[in-house]
């Protein structure tokens, strides 16, 4: 594994950190929150642009990445809950969105060896998701209804893109897969 690879991963990682630390605060200022919040988008921003950039993307890397993503948003998501008011069903919905999306990739990757690429739809809604629990925690309410609703939108249609992705990965590498052989040289006759 090369630097690029850990650096990438080790950004990925930072998200969980960042994560535990909002959680810990039993209570956290405006700044530091929103410090905490660009630092994990920057990171979520940055990982993998750093392994394309160094032409050292990784398997592991498309791996960690969604998993990253997915620790952070359930642990700020269970301490706006908790503390700050969020509805349970928001974390509800998160948790089952990253299951069947992560059962489903792991599904894909255990068929046909691939991992699938995360697509506009999961990044705008991974940063809207990002959000959501901070406005509560914030004590900015009104807005973390808003965009408590948003939000879910973007889950529902992100959850349809990615099932639309895997659908077509699954058929069409089957299809390739089960497509007879055909010789480069035609048959005497």
């Amino acid at each position: 594994m090369h630097w690029p690879q850990y650096l990438a991963n080790s950004l990925s990682f930072s998200r969980i950190l960042i994560g535990c630390f909002i959680y810990l605060q039993p209570t956290i200022d405006e700044t530091t929150l929103v410090f905490c919040l660009a630092l994990a988008l920057a990171t979520d921003f940055l990982d993998g642009k750093i392994a394309r950039i160094q032409m050292a993307p990784s398997e592991t890397g498309k791996l960690i990445d969604p998993i990253c993503d997915a620790v952070f948003l359930i642990i700020v998501s269970l301490s706006a809950c908790l503390d700050h008011q969020m509805p349970l069903w928001f974390l509800y919905a998160v948790i089952i969105r990253y299951t069947i999306i992560g059962g489903l990739s792991a599904y894909i990757m255990q068929k046909h060896s691939m991992t699938l690429a995360a697509n506009w739809s999961g990044k705008v809604t991974i940063t809207a998701n990002f959000m959501t629990p901070c406005f509560f925690i914030g004590n900015a309410e009104s807005w973390g209804w808003g965009l408590i609703y948003i939000s879910s939108l973007l889950m529902g249609v992100s959850l349809l893109m990615y099932l639309k992705d895997l659908y077509l990965i699954d058929t069409q590498t089957t299809k390739i897969m089960h497509k007879p052989a055909t010789s480069p040289i035609p048959p005497n006759d």
